[in-house]
Formats: C-alpha cells, structure tokens, sequence
C-alpha cells in the first residue's frame, strides 16, 4: 500500500494525473477494506486522491469522497448547514493531536454564534478560536465529547473575498 501511494504520489508530480487517480482509487480501496473511515491511514490516501480529483478538475468526485464525514451527531446539524450553503470542504483529518478526532476543514469563515443559534447545538458543542503564531489559525466548532470539530478560516486572517458563512456577515 505505502509502495502503491508512493508511486501515485510520483505519477501526480510528473504530469500523469489520470495514472496517479487511478492507482489511488485502487489503493483507498484497499483501505477501505482493512481500516475504519477515521483511521489515519485511510484518511490519508483519501486525503491524497481528493487532491488528485480537484488538480484534474474533477471537484464532483472529490466531493462524494467526503459524502459522509462520520462526524458525532452533535455537529451533524451544523454540517448539514454548511453544505446547505454551500461550505466547500477541503479537508477531513486529525490535526494537532490525538486529543483531536474528525477535523472537517472548510474554504469559508464560519459565523459560529448563528450556526450555533439556528441550529440549536447541544452545549457540548464550543467554539474554538486559535490564533496561531506559526501554525496557523482556525475558527469553528468542537464537540468536547468526541472531539469532532467543523473548522473555518479564522475571521482576522480571512480576506474580504472568503464565503461567509452563514451568509450576510
């Protein structure tokens, strides 16, 4: 698997981007098979392929890889909002630490408070707001229960030109 990735990893640098899509098809596959949708390396190779999808201008594809996030049920309602307006994600990790779970990291600034409002989220949900000094930052929601968090751009470092969400900030 790791030869396979590797290799598809080479195929995408050089150009051959429809030879690196489709090795790595075969190896999420693969994985799919032996590992759990939040373990590393699954994330990993879906990760690598969603890459690929949106380098060849195939967004569709890249998107029906993140159909299901597998995040908790507290957030669940606050996803389903951001797809509804439109919240392109980008990326599905573990960041940080293994004190994080499902990370689901989107291009837009997330209004936390309304989402929090319009949807009625339990109170385990919070919102986290980190300033990084050299690792970047971040604004959205964590679920302190299961460590499951919906992240956006953070509203100082975002441009006027980044999607708003939910709309009319």
């Amino acid at each position: 698997m790791a030869a396979a990735e590797n290799l598809a990893g080479i195929l995408g640098s050089i150009g051959q981007v429809d030879e690196a899509i489709a090795l790595r098809q075969k190896v999420l596959e693969h994985a799919r098979e032996r590992f759990t949708p939040d373990d590393e390396r699954f994330m990993s190779v879906r990760e690598g392929l969603a890459f690929l999808y949106r380098r060849a201008g195939q967004n569709d594809r890249a998107d029906e890889l993140y159909r299901d996030l597998g995040l908790c049920e507290h957030l669940q309602p606050a996803e389903r909002l951001l797809r509804e307006a439109g919240a392109k994600l980008f990326s599905l990790c573990r960041p940080w630490s293994d004190n994080c779970h499902l990370w689901a990291y989107y291009d837009a600034v997330l209004d936390c408070d309304r989402i929090m409002q319009t949807v009625k989220l339990d109170p385990c949900v919070r919102i986290h707001d980190h300033r990084g000094t050299h690792d970047g930052s971040e604004y959205g929601l964590v679920c302190t229960v299961h460590r499951d968090a919906l992240m956006g751009a953070h509203p100082q470092d975002a441009g006027p030109g980044r999607q708003r969400i939910p709309s009319g900030l």
